[in-house]
């Protein structure tokens, strides 16, 4: 009975995992690539922001369109595609505009980065 239960639950794992093998592209390729990351610069195609503090990888990579979560002083940003806008704690805000690059307000947290896709 034992080895029964087994080789069913192995049957429904490898059905499982075939399936998640054949998922339609468009559910494949809604998980991002590669997750946020911290980095020695702006990697192509990001929204990124330079932390304030000097440090070996200064640079957030963020990956996710809309809300990123942040909470630090940054002190630069690149939109190397796609803009985004800083949220800062006071409640103001900066917009970075696709393929540009501007200072931030280094004196003031930011809280938030909504990147636009």
């Amino acid at each position: 009975m034992l080895s029964r239960l087994g080789k069913t639950l192995a049957c429904a794992t490898m059905l499982a995992s075939t399936a998640g093998l054949l998922a339609a592209p468009s559910e494949a390729s809604a998980s991002p690539a590669r997750p946020m990351a911290w980095s020695f610069g702006c990697e192509y195609g990001r929204a990124c922001i330079r932390l304030a503090a000097n440090t070996d990888d200064p640079w957030w990579n963020m990956e996710q369109c809309g809300d990123n979560a942040v909470y630090d002083h940054y002190s630069y940003a690149i939109a190397n595609g796609n803009g985004f806008t800083v949220y800062y704690k006071d409640g103001t805000w900066d917009y970075t505009a696709p393929w540009s690059q501007r200072t931030l307000d280094n004196t003031n947290i930011v809280v938030r980065a909504h990147v636009y896709c």
